[in-house]
């Protein structure tokens, strides 16, 4: 397809409800795995090289018994025949690669709190992209959070004079990630599986790396479970966040995923128990208000204007 028709499309196909249904079930699904890493306590590159092992098994399950194997290779048919879409798919499996890496790398090491900053970053830079390339208009209320948002961003950075490199690994890059997905118009199982494809490679390098690999797979004894279970919920939550993305304007989608890194916060400090410094409690207040107009906000689109979902004009 065209890239330039596929963006015309977009501007015309947004489904409301489905969206923030998808958004919501992947941000509190998101928000568990850093509890699962905890628990699992294996390191970062081979948590990362299992997760792309066990979403390549699983999605390549999904297409034996659902019979869908056609859409895939037609998705890979289209896309060999273009060099541009051949880069697309691998330019975004690079940087869907990176972000998985350090969403798993983070809390084994200790940084979730950079890592939900990075999320809580990560929806302005979002709703600007969509701004810039969508040519989305941005409605009131979400033009109050992200105010309040950059508000607080700005106060924590005149606070602390610096960004973690983790945070700015997410905030940079998903929205690159978003916006190639969408211009491609890809279904997301079959862009899923070729992304796992391509990084599987790394999964392998990172394995040939780690000595003793079996051995420290046994770290407890339900460790084989949480790891199977870490791998299942890690690709259906990314499945249900690109969908969210291809359905939602990335206005509203950027918006709407405050809630994951709140939900992040939460785990690192409640159940992780990772310590808050008291000065960032003011950008956390700015945040969690940005948070909160965001999801009223959805809820109001949710309820209110369902049959808004073939115009992008009521956004």
């Amino acid at each position: 397809m065209n890239l330039k028709i596929g963006i015309n499309l977009l501007l015309t196909n947004y489904d409301y409800r489905a969206g923030i249904t998808f958004s919501v079930i992947a941000s509190l699904i998101f928000g568990i795995i850093p509890w699962l890493i905890n628990l699992i306590n294996i390191d970062g590159n081979t948590l990362f090289s299992l997760r792309i092992i066990i979403g390549f098994v699983f999605l390549t399950a999904y297409f034996s018994f659902s019979k869908k194997y056609i859409d895939l290779f037609n998705s890979a048919k289209d896309i060999l025949k273009s060099p541009k879409r051949l880069s697309l798919l691998l330019i975004g499996a690079c940087l869907i690669g990176v972000q998985w890496w350090i969403f798993i790398w983070a809390p084994a090491n200790g940084l979730t709190k950079e890592l939900s900053l990075g999320y809580f970053m990560l929806p302005l830079s979002t709703a600007l992209l969509g701004k810039l390339i969508f040519k989305e208009r941005i409605n009131f209320l979400r033009r109050i959070a992200i105010s309040l948002a950059l508000i607080g961003l700005v106060i924590e950075l005149m606070q602390h004079h610096s960004i973690s490199w983790v945070s700015v690994i997410v905030f940079g890059g998903y929205p690159l990630y978003f916006t190639i997905r969408k211009m491609m118009k890809e279904k997301v199982a079959s862009i899923l599986f070729l992304e796992h494809l391509c990084l599987i490679p790394v999964s392998i390098l990172f394995f040939k790396n780690t000595p003793n690999i079996f051995s420290s797979l046994y770290t407890t004894p339900y460790s084989l479970v949480l790891i199977l279970l870490f791998g299942i919920v890690g690709i259906i939550s990314v499945f249900l966040y690109i969908q969210a993305s291809m359905l939602l304007p990335l206005s509203l989608f950027g918006m709407l995923s405050y809630l994951e890194p709140s939900i992040l916060f939460v785990v690192a400090t409640i159940v992780i128990h990772e310590q808050v410094e008291t000065s960032h409690l003011i950008f956390y207040g700015f945040i969690w208000s940005a948070t909160l107009i965001s999801l009223f906000d959805s809820f109001k689109i949710f309820i209110d204007e369902p049959k808004s979902s073939k115009h992008t004009k009521k956004v």
